[in-house]
C-alpha cells in the first residue's frame, strides 16, 4: 500500500484517513438503516431494529480500524519513503522554572491543531480554538538573549503538542559549529542547505545545484497538505527564515534566535523570552538542589540569593552553578560566589560563552559601543551619550542601538525630554567588565579601540557632551539662576552654546530625572582628587547645570549638597575665583533653604569678598545674590534689622539693573522679614509690588507661585482668615495646571492647612447671611428688626477683604453642585473643615516625602501638630516629636531646637504646662548649643510664660538672665534690640506679681515672629 512520489521525490499527503472513513461510513449506515425500516416495517421484530443498526456500526469500526492498522504499517520506521525526523533541541528537562503566562499562551495556539486518537475526536465537535480557519501555518518565534532558556522552553512546548502533528516534526539548528581556527566564530546557515536538508528528511531528493528559490518551493509544495511541527532553533534574522517555513495550515513553526524580526512580512507571533526573576532563579536554584538529595549548610542557604543574584536570571547559568553546588566533591553555595566574579567557574563561563556569540553578530562599532557604555559605567542613556563615546552622528549612534536592541544587547525604554533612551543590561555590563575583549572573541585589529588609552578620550567627548545638554538644560529651567549674559567660569571665557547635534531639552526637569544617573557617573569621573582624568572644568559646570536644575525643581536636595560641595573643590583646582565665587553661593543659599543659616552666612559673607576681589569685576548682580544670602541667613537666624539692610542693598541693585526677576524675589524676602518683625500691612504692600514687576515676565509661574502664596500667609497673620483662604485656594487650582510645581502645591496645602477652620466658619456665615438666597426670609427678619442692619453688615463684610470683597464674599455665599438627590447642596465651609484640613497636611507631607524635600516634610509635620492639640488638646505632640527627631536625622540642630520650642508654645495653649515646660527647657538647650543667642531668649522669655503660672520668683529669675544676656548680644550685635525690649516688658509684668496678667495676656509668653506662625528662632 506504498504511496507514490509526485515526481521530486516526497511523497504526497494520504488522501483519505480513518476518522474521516469512519465519520462517513457510520452515517451512510444509519441512514440506510433508517430507510430499511420505513419500507419494511415488519422485517424485524420488536426492537431488531437496534441490533440491526448495531451490526451495521460494528463492521464499519472493524473496516476503519483495518484501514487504520493497513495505513501505519505503511508508515513504520526504516520504510524507503519514511521521512527520518531526529531531535537535534535538548530534551525536556523536568526543573524547568518560570514562564508561565508565556507557556500558557504558546499551548492556545496549538489547540487549532487536533489531537490525534479518540480524545482528539471528541473534543472536536465541542470547541473553537485560535486560528482553526487560519489558510496559514502557525509561525511562533520566541527570542531572548543567550542563556535565557529559550531552546529548553521551546522543547518544553514541543513535548506538550508533537501528539497533534501526525507527519512528526523536524529541528534544525541554523548557526553551524564553531570555527576550529583562532577566531572560534560561529556562522549562520545558508538557508540553501537548510532547504536541501529538510526535503531529504522529508524523504525527498533535491536536485543537484538548486537555487534557493527551487529548493524552497519544493519544500512549501512538499508541506502544503502535511500536518508536520518544525522547529528552527537559534535563528539569524529574518532572511534566514523566510524560505525555511512551510506552507500548509497544518503545520506549525517554532522559531528560536537571538534577534527580533521587525521585518517579518508573514504573520508570526513575536515573544521575547525575558531572565528569570530572582523568585524564580531561587526557586530554579533549590529544585535543583532538592533533586540532587544534598544537604546544604546554613551558610550555603544564606549565600542562595547571592548567587543567584549573580547569575543575573540566565537559567544557564543558574543549571551551571546549581550543578557545581550539588555535586559531592563540588565547592559549597558560599565558596563559588567568591569565585563568581571572574571566570574561573562555569556561570560566568556560560554567561561569556553566550555573550561572545551575540557580540559575534555585532559591527565592530556596536561591539565597541557596548565596551564603552560598560567601562564608563552608563546604565541608561540617550543616543547623543553613545554618539559621543564613539565620536559619530546621533543618528548614526541610534541605528546602532536600535538594531542592539532587536538582538536584546540593549533595551529601549521611552522617550522623555525630547530624547529615546535605552538601558544596558547589567549581565551585559558585568560580562564586558570581566571577561575582555580576548575571552569574548572580539579580533585582534578592533582590541586597540577597547584600550584604557581609547577609553579616555572617550570619556571626556562623553562629559562634553553632558555639559553643553545641561547648561542647555539649566538656562531653559531657571535663565535668572544660570547666569546674568556673561559667559561662565570654566572655559577660558568662551561662551557655551549647545552643540547643534545636541539640541537642550523641550522639558528640562524630565530630562534631570531621566538623566540622573548619566550625572553621577559624570560625577565620579570629575571627582575632586580622584583617579580619573584631571577635568576639573567639566566637573564644575556639570555640578553646577545639575545644582540649578535640582532647586529649580525642588528634589534631590541631599544630592545637591553633595554636588556644590565638590564645586567648591574644583574651582580650587580650576584656580578660577570666579568659579569659587559662584560655588559658594550656591552652597550658602543651599544651607539657607535647609535652616543651617550660620553656615550658610559665613558661605555668603566669603562668597561675597570673593566676588567684588574680581579683577575684571563681573556683573554686580552677582554681588546683589551674595548680600541677598547673607541677609536671607541673618533674618532667618533672628539678626531680622542687620538681614534687612542686606536684603534692600541687594534689591537696590537689581532694580538699578532692571531686572524683575530677582528685584521681585527679594522684595518677597523683605516681606518675609516684615512678617517676622509683626509689620504686615508693609508686607503685603511689597508683595503686592512684586507682583507687578512679574507682569509679562517669561518667569511668571514660579514666582507668581511664590509670590501668591505669601500673600495668603500674610493675609492670614492680619486676620483676614476668608481672604487668606481664596487667594491661596485659587493659587492652588493654578497650579493644577503646572504639574511639575510639586513643590510649591506642597507648600500652598501646608499654608491652606494652617488656617482656622473656626474663623473660616465666623466669616462664612457672615457672607452668607449677607447674599445667600437662602437666607433671604433672616434678612428680612433682621431689616424689618433693625433698619440699620443691612449697612453694618454690608460694612462688616467688606472688612473681611483687603481687596475683591464683593467677588470673594459672593462666591462664599453661592451654594455648591448637589450632593445627591436626598442630599444638600455642598457648602464652600465643607471644604476647610476638620478632616479635610488634616487631610491637606498629610497630602502636603506626602508630596515632600516624594520629591526628596526632607525639611519640608518635618516643616509640615509641625504644623500637623499644631492643627492637631488646636482641635484635640489631647493629641499633636507626637507629631512635633516625630519632626524634630527627623530634623535631628537631617542635623538640622537649629531646626530641631525650633521644633521643640513650637511644641511648647502649641502644649501651653492647649494649658499641658508641664509638658510644655519640659520642652521649653529642651529648646533653651538646643539653642545654648547652637550659640544661637535669639532663639535662646525667645526659648527663655516661653519657658518664663510657663512657670509664672505657678511660680513667679523663678520667671522672674529666667527673665533676669535672660535681660543680661540680650543686653550683651545687642552690644555684640548678635541679637535684635527689639528682641531686648521684649524681654523688658515681659520682667516688668512679672515683676509686678501678676500671673494673672500674662494669663490674661497669653502673647507675653510668645514673640511677634512666634504669633506670626514662623518664630524668629
Amino acid at each position: 500500500m506504498n504511496r507514490r512520489s509526485d515526481g521530486s521525490g516526497v511523497p504526497p499527503r494520504r488522501q483519505w484517513r480513518p476518522v474521516h472513513t469512519g465519520l462517513v461510513g457510520g452515517l451512510a449506515t444509519l441512514v440506510g438503516l433508517g430507510t430499511a425500516a420505513q419500507g419494511v416495517p415488519d422485517l424485524l421484530p420488536g426492537d431488531g431494529g437496534l441490533l440491526l443498526a448495531a451490526v451495521g456500526l460494528l463492521g464499519t469500526g472493524t473496516a476503519v480500524t483495518a484501514q487504520l492498522l493497513l495505513e501505519r504499517l505503511d508508515q513504520v520506521p526504516g520504510s524507503d519513503d519514511a521521512p527520518a525526523l531526529r531531535r537535534r533541541l535538548p530534551p525536556p528537562v523536568d526543573h524547568f522554572t518560570g514562564h508561565e503566562a508565556l507557556m500558557a499562551e504558546l499551548l492556545e495556539q496549538f489547540e487549532r491543531f487536533p489531537r490525534t486518537g479518540a480524545r482528539g475526536l471528541l473534543r472536536r465537535p465541542f470547541r473553537r480554538v485560535p486560528g482553526q480557519r487560519s489558510r496559514g501555518p502557525l509561525v511562533i518565534a520566541v527570542t531572548g538573549e543567550g542563556g535565557t532558556g529559550k531552546s529548553q522552553l521551546t522543547a518544553q512546548v514541543v513535548d506538550r503538542v508533537a501528539d497533534r502533528f501526525p507527519d512528526g516534526k523536524i529541528e534544525f539548528e541554523l548557526y553551524g559549529g564553531a570555527d576550529r581556527g583562532s577566531s572560534g566564530r560561529r556562522e549562520p546557515r545558508r538557508p540553501e542547505d537548510v532547504l536541501a536538508q529538510m526535503v531529504t528528511e522529508l524523504g525527498g531528493r533535491p536536485p543537484d545545484g538548486a537555487s534557493l528559490d527551487e529548493l524552497s518551493g519544493l519544500w512549501k509544495t512538499a508541506t502544503q497538505d502535511r500536518r508536520l511541527l518544525v522547529v528552527l532553533d537559534n535563528a539569524k534574522d529574518y532572511t534566514q527564515v523566510e524560505p525555511l517555513l512551510p506552507s500548509g495550515r497544518g503545520c506549525a513553526v517554532l522559531i528560536t534566535g537571538r534577534n527580533g524580526f521587525p521585518d517579518a512580512e508573514q504573520p508570526m507571533l513575536q515573544r521575547g523570552l525575558a531572565p528569570l526573576s530572582p523568585r524564580e532563579s531561587l526557586e530554579l536554584v533549590n529544585r535543583l538542589v532538592e533533586a540532587s538529595g544534598r544537604k546544604l549548610a546554613a551558610a550555603d542557604r544564606d549565600a542562595l540569593p547571592e548567587l543567584v543574584g549573580a547569575c543575573h536570571g540566565l537559567p544557564l547559568a543558574l543549571c551551571l552553578a546549581g550543578t557545581q553546588i550539588t555535586r559531592e566533591d563540588g565547592p559549597g553555595a558560599a565558596d563559588l560566589l567568591d569565585h563568581m566574579k571572574g571566570l574561573d567557574v562555569p556561570g560566568p563561563r556560560a554567561v561569556a560563552r553566550s555573550l561572545a556569540f551575540s557580540l559575534q553578530q555585532c559591527e565592530p562599532a556596536e561591539r565597541l559601543l557596548l565596551n564603552r557604555l560598560a567601562a564608563t559605567g552608563l546604565t541608561t542613556f540617550a543616543a547623543w551619550a553613545a554618539a559621543a563615546l564613539l565620536d559619530t552622528s546621533e543618528d548614526e549612534a541610534r541605528g546602532m542601538l536600535l538594531r542592539m536592541s532587536h538582538r536584546y544587547l540593549v533595551t529601549y525604554l521611552y522617550r522623555t525630554g525630547g530624547f529615546d533612551r535605552f538601558q544596558l543590561h547589567d549581565r551585559v555590563r558585568d560580562t564586558l567588565l570581566t571577561a575582555g575583549p580576548h575571552v569574548l572573541g572580539v579580533p585582534e585589529e578592533e582590541r586597540a579601540d577597547w584600550s584604557a588609552e581609547a577609553l579616555a578620550p572617550a570619556v571626556e567627548r562623553l562629559l562634553g557632551a553632558f555639559e553643553r545638554i545641561g547648561e542647555a538644560a539649566a538656562r531653559r529651567a531657571a535663565p535668572h539662576e544660570w547666569n546674568f549674559g556673561a559667559p561662565m567660569p570654566g572655559r577660558g571665557g568662551e561662551r557655551v552654546a549647545p552643540s547643534p547635534s545636541v539640541p537642550g531639552p523641550a522639558d528640562p526637569l524630565a530630562w534631570l530625572e531621566s538623566e540622573r544617573r548619566g550625572f553621577e557617573v559624570c560625577f565620579r569621573w570629575t571627582a575632586p582628587g580622584g583617579d580619573g582624568p584631571r577635568l576639573p572644568a567639566h566637573g564644575w559646570r556639570l555640578r553646577r547645570a545639575f545644582a540649578v536644575l535640582c532647586r529649580t525643581g525642588r528634589t534631590h536636595w541631599d544630592a545637591v549638597r553633595g554636588a556644590t560641595r565638590q564645586a567648591t573643590g574644583l574651582a580650587l583646582e580650576m584656580a578660577d575665583p570666579f568659579a569659587y565665587g559662584v560655588a559658594l553661593l550656591d552652597r550658602a543659599e543651599v544651607a539657607s533653604g535647609h535652616g543651617d543659616h550660620d553656615t550658610g552666612y559665613e558661605r555668603a559673607l566669603t562668597a561675597l569678598y570673593v566676588l567684588e576681589q574680581l579683577d575684571p569685576a563681573v556683573d554686580p548682580r552677582w554681588s546683589a545674590r551674595a548680600h541677598r544670602a547673607i541677609g536671607v541667613n541673618l533674618y532667618r537666624r533672628g539678626d531680622l534689622d542687620d538681614g534687612r539692610a542686606e536684603i534692600e542693598r541687594a534689591a537696590r541693585i537689581f532694580e538699578e539693573h532692571e531686572d524683575r526677576w530677582w528685584w521681585a524675589r527679594t522684595l518677597c524676602n523683605l516681606a518675609e522679614v516684615d512678617r517676622f518683625q509683626g509689620h504686615l500691612e508693609r508686607a503685603y504692600a511689597l508683595l503686592s509690588r512684586a507682583e507687578e514687576l512679574l507682569v509679562g515676565s517669561r518667569d511668571v509661574p514660579e514666582q507668581w507661585a511664590r509670590v501668591q502664596l505669601q500673600r495668603g500667609e500674610v493675609l492670614r497673620l492680619r486676620g483676614y482668615t476668608l481672604n487668606a483662604w481664596f487667594v491661596l485656594a485659587d493659587g492652588l487650582e493654578q497650579l493644577s495646571q503646572a504639574p511639575k510645581e510639586n513643590w510649591y502645591r506642597a507648600r500652598y496645602l501646608r499654608s491652606l492647612g494652617q488656617l482656622s477652620t473656626n474663623e473660616l466658619n465666623r466669616e462664612a456665615w457672615a457672607c452668607e447671611l449677607l447674599l445667600s438666597p437662602g437666607r433671604e426670609r433672616d434678612r428680612r427678619r433682621l431689616t424689618a428688626r433693625d433698619p440699620g442692619w443691612p449697612e453694618r453688615q454690608r460694612a462688616r463684610v467688606a472688612g473681611l477683604f483687603v481687596d475683591g470683597s464683593a467677588g470673594y464674599a459672593q462666591r462664599c455665599a453661592e451654594p455648591g453642585p448637589g450632593r445627591g438627590p436626598l442630599r444638600g447642596r455642598r457648602a464652600l465651609r465643607d471644604a476647610w473643615q476638620g478632616e479635610r484640613q488634616l487631610e491637606r497636611l498629610r497630602e502636603a507631607e506626602r508630596a515632600f516625602e516624594e520629591i526628596g524635600d526632607e525639611w519640608g516634610r518635618w516643616r509640615t509635620c509641625l504644623v500637623l501638630g499644631q492643627v492637631l492639640l488646636a482641635h484635640d488638646r489631647s493629641r499633636g505632640k507626637e507629631e512635633f516629636l516625630r519632626a524634630a527627631r527627623g530634623f535631628r536625622e537631617l542635623g538640622d540642630k537649629w531646626w530641631h531646637a525650633r521644633a521643640h520650642r513650637m511644641a511648647a508654645e502649641s502644649l501651653q495653649r492647649a494649658g499641658r504646662l508641664t509638658e510644655a515646660e519640659e520642652l521649653a527647657r529642651v529648646a533653651i538647650e538646643g539653642y545654648r548649643g547652637l550659640q544661637h543667642r535669639s532663639g535662646q531668649l525667645r526659648a527663655m522669655r516661653l519657658l518664663a510664660g510657663i512657670v509664672a503660672h505657678r511660680d513667679l520668683l523663678e520667671a522672674w529669675r529666667i527673665l533676669n538672665r535672660a535681660e543680661e544676656l540680650a543686653r550683651e548680644g545687642v552690644r555684640l550685635g548678635i541679637v535684635p534690640e527689639s528682641l531686648l525690649v521684649e524681654v523688658e516688658d515681659m520682667l516688668r509684668v512679672v515683676e509686678h506679681g501678676s500671673d494673672s496678667a500674662l494669663g490674661a495676656n497669653p502673647a507675653l509668653g510668645a514673640s511677634p515672629a512666634g504669633r506670626a506662625g514662623r518664630g524668629g528662632g
